[in-house]
């Protein structure tokens, strides 16, 4: 076998020199670089999984603020106790705030609407019309309001400013066992 030459030398030393780059190229580099692109696809799969946990904790955290208003509302409409004898303290209230007479009461008993108890009253009254102002404004008033379901108005006459009302009201109350 014959020498090498200087000029084979050097070409085979570059050979052997490409030859190990590209074994380490496609066998370390390129499996490295698969790895991280794998990896980095799975950070943005967990970046998105992270954005739409955020984005239903913020929705349940609206949900729970609203929950806890729906029930403070709640709290405010309905009734605890004896409705008919609330309601009718109420009415005596309104009418002695409004400065008016007497209220002719009739109950008209109760029935269920969404899971809670409206009870119903008739109420007739002969007052001035800036006196039924006030009173439907203090039967409206504060913790327990009750409700105006209909107003019928009608004038004594016609250069009278006293009125003949009926104003038939309700209010609500949870059913037997029902909690508040």
């Amino acid at each position: 076998m014959r020498r090498l030459t200087r000029r084979e030398r050097v070409l085979a030393l570059i050979c052997g020199i490409l030859l190990v780059l590209v074994i380490l190229l496609q066998g370390v580099a390129k499996p490295l670089r698969e790895r991280l692109a794998s990896v980095n696809r799975s950070l943005h799969q967990q970046d998105e999984v992270i954005r739409r946990a955020q984005s239903a904790a913020l929705g349940l955290y609206a949900i729970e603020k609203d929950t806890g208003a729906l029930s403070t509302s709640l709290d405010a409409l309905v009734i605890s106790g004896e409705v008919i004898p609330e309601m009718m303290r109420k009415v005596g209230e309104a009418a002695e705030k409004a400065h008016i007479g007497e209220v002719d009461i009739r109950p008209l008993g109760q029935d269920e609407q969404e899971g809670l108890l409206r009870h119903r009253m008739q109420l007739e009254v002969r007052l001035s019309f800036p006196d039924l102002k006030n009173f439907l404004y203090f039967l409206e008033e504060g913790k327990n309001p009750l409700i105006i379901d209909r107003l019928e108005v009608n004038a004594e006459n016609e250069t009278s400013d006293s009125v003949h009302s009926s104003i038939l009201v309700s209010a609500y109350s949870l059913p037997a066992g029902g909690k508040k």
